[in-house]
C-alpha cells in the first residue's frame, strides 16, 4: 500500500489559521513544528514502530500512535510527528476516520486547519483505497467533510473533498452515491 506523505498533508495546512480562533479572539495554538526537529521526531516514531509499519497490523500502529500521542504531552514536535504519521498510515491503509482523528488532534492542539488537512487526504487518498467497504465510509467522510467545509464557507476544501469523493463513488460503481457528489459540486461552485 502506498502511504501518503506527511509532508503532502501539512504542506499546505501548515501556516493556515482556523476561522474559528480568529473569530472568537481565542488565544493562538502554537504553531505546528517543523523543520529539523519535526524530521527527527517523525525518524523516531517510525523507528519505534518500524516492525508494525513493515509487517504487522498497520491500523492498530495508527491507533497506538494516537493513544502515545495524548500522553505524549511535554513534548509538541513528538506529538506532532505521532499524529502526522498516524495520519498517513491510516490514509495508506484506507482508514480515514483514523486519519481524521489524529487531524482534528492535529487541529486542537497546534495551528493547523484540520479541514484542509482533511480534503487533502480524501482528495489523494480516494485513489489508494481498493476495499469497497473502505471506500464507501470514506465517500461518507467526504461527504460529511463538504458540509462542514461549506458550514464555514471554506468552499476550496469543500471542492477537494468533492473531487475525492467523486472518485470513490466511480470506483464504488454506485449511481445514488455519484449523484449524491454532482449535487455537492453544484452547491460548492455556487
Amino acid at each position: 500500500t502506498k502511504a501518503v506523505g506527511a509532508e503532502s498533508i501539512t504542506d499546505e495546512v501548515r501556516t493556515s489559521r482556523k476561522f474559528s480562533d480568529l473569530a472568537s479572539g481565542t488565544q493562538a495554538k502554537p504553531p505546528l513544528p517543523s523543520g529539523a526537529a519535526l524530521a527527527d521526531a517523525e525518524q523516531a516514531v517510525r523507528e519505534t514502530f518500524a516492525r508494525e509499519l513493515k509487517d504487522g497490523d498497520k491500523r492498530a500502529a495508527a491507533n497506538a500512535m494516537l493513544a502515545a500521542a495524548t500522553k505524549a504531552s511535554g513534548d509538541p514536535t513528538h506529538q506532532a510527528a505521532l499524529l502526522l504519521i498516524a495520519s498517513q498510515t491510516a490514509i495508506g491503509e484506507g482508514d480515514f476516520r483514523l486519519a481524521f482523528q489524529a487531524l482534528d488532534e492535529l487541529g486542537r492542539l497546534f495551528d493547523f486547519d484540520a479541514i484542509e488537512a482533511k480534503a487533502k487526504a480524501i482528495e489523494d487518498g480516494a485513489k489508494l483505497v481498493r476495499d469497497n467497504q473502505a471506500r464507501l465510509l470514506a465517500a461518507r467522510l467526504s461527504l460529511e467533510l463538504i458540509d462542514d467545509a461549506s458550514k464555514v464557507q471554506r468552499f476550496e476544501s469543500a471542492d477537494r473533498a468533492v473531487k475525492g469523493g467523486q472518485i470513490l463513488a466511480s470506483r464504488l460503481k454506485d449511481a445514488e452515491l455519484r449523484k449524491e457528489f454532482s449535487a455537492c459540486r453544484k452547491r460548492v461552485d455556487k
